[in-house]
């Protein structure tokens, strides 16, 4: 697997886009607390992003299909420098504001909800159906060692360089990144759709739409996949305000909590490499979000720094285990000629859910503490998860193998 080079330098582009994409995310939601935020600034943050993830999921899916999956890709991280590079400029200038913050998140999010597709959209290239779960499981687990390094460096930089001077090291990261993927080699890539359709673009979702209506089980798998990963999606949604509010801890200690969702969920990564076949087994599916929302639900009680650290590791660990059995079960199912546009769908999915949720997140602090609203959202993951197993037992046995849709 990791013989072949293209994977390689695959796995170092995704590596040093998520620590970007860490520190970012660190920054961004410290800063909006900064210039003088609440927890409803953030979760409108967290909201606006969402929002911004429906339309790029929404039209990137049919672009990934039809264009070079890599150039999609290696857009969405070039695309991210202007938003972010203005962010520092603005604060030189002291012109700075919160809206300025909001905007340039909702901008990143859009590419990010964007890139997450494109990625993901590699890796059928790369391999067949019997080793998507391990490449899932290696992927994943990079893309956290990126992640909760650049957590941890964002934490740590606040204090050392300032609110804003840590994102120029982000926009070196994402120029490296592009570079990395132009150099990939394409041999073995599939080349991009050449089908077309009259509808374009809403023509080309509502194919997928049919394709994942033929086939129950991928249908639920694309749909409940939005749960764990609008949970790593939104966590910020809630993280920096308990950190910070509930329970008085800085910026370096945030960095360190969130740093140690990404450790755990890299843990999960190497689990899920060993785990050859469980993507196939419902029991799988039903069981890891039951997981997630109690993890979740525990996540509430963390009241000093080492249980904030132990148990953001295992919110972090199940979120991501049940992501990757979710997505790698959509990549094996998913037709090669939709890949992108069911992976996009599945974005979608998310996009929409992580709206609501951050808009009901930002309704429920008006009403609630932190802690208690992180007791509700694990609770509805485990709603979800209840749900899931009712669908799976009702409909998941009338499967359609590997589904075939056409123009």
């Amino acid at each position: 697997m990791l013989g072949t080079p293209a994977f390689r330098l695959l796995l170092g582009a995704r590596a040093v886009s998520t620590l970007c994409t860490g520190l970012d995310v660190v920054v961004l939601a410290w800063l909006v607390l900064a210039l003088g935020g609440t927890p409803l600034h953030l979760a409108v943050m967290a909201a606006l992003n969402a929002g911004a993830g429906v339309p790029a999921a929404f039209f990137g899916g049919p672009l990934i299909d039809r264009f070079s999956r890599r150039a999609v890709t290696v857009a969405t991280e070039l695309g991210r420098v202007l938003p972010l590079g203005a962010i520092p400029l603005l604060a030189g200038l002291g012109e700075l504001r919160p809206w300025h913050v909001l905007v340039a998140g909702a901008v990143v999010s859009g590419l990010y909800s964007l890139s997450s597709a494109s990625y993901s959209a590699l890796l059928p290239e790369l391999f067949d159906r019997t080793g998507l779960l391990r490449a899932n499981g290696v992927w994943q687990a990079v893309s956290q060692v990126g992640v909760f390094i650049g957590a941890g460096l964002g934490g740590a930089a606040i204090p050392a360089l300032g609110d804003t001077a840590p994102l120029l090291v982000g926009l070196a990261g994402r120029i490296l990144t592009s570079g990395m993927l132009l150099a990939m080699p394409s041999r073995r890539t599939t080349k991009p759709a050449t089908k077309r359709t009259s509808g374009l673009l809403f023509r080309d979702m509502t194919d997928a739409w049919r394709v994942l209506a033929s086939h129950r089980r991928l249908l639920l798998a694309a749909l409940f996949a939005a749960i764990p990963g609008s949970l790593i999606s939104g966590i910020n949604a809630v993280l920096p305000a308990f950190v910070k509010n509930d329970n008085g801890m800085g910026a370096a200690e945030y960095g360190l909590i969130d740093a140690a969702w990404g450790v755990g969920a890299f843990l999960a990564g190497l689990v899920c490499v060993k785990l050859s076949h469980a993507h196939d087994d419902p029991r799988y599916h039903t069981g890891s979000l039951l997981l997630t929302g109690c993890a979740m639900t525990l996540l509430a009680t963390a009241t000093n720094l080492p249980w904030s650290i132990a148990l953001a590791a295992f919110v972090g660990g199940a979120a991501l285990g049940s992501l990757v059995l979710f997505r790698a079960y959509v990549q094996a199912e998913a037709p090669p000629d939709y890949t992108g546009r069911i992976l996009a769908v599945s974005q979608l999915v998310l996009s929409a859910l992580w709206l609501a949720v951050a808009l009901g997140l930002g309704t429920l602090t008006l009403i609630l503490s932190v802690r208690m609203v992180i007791v509700c959202w694990g609770t509805a993951i485990i709603c979800g998860g209840l749900t899931i197993h009712l669908l799976l037992r009702r409909y998941g046995t009338k499967e359609v193998s590997h589904a075939e849709g056409s123009d």
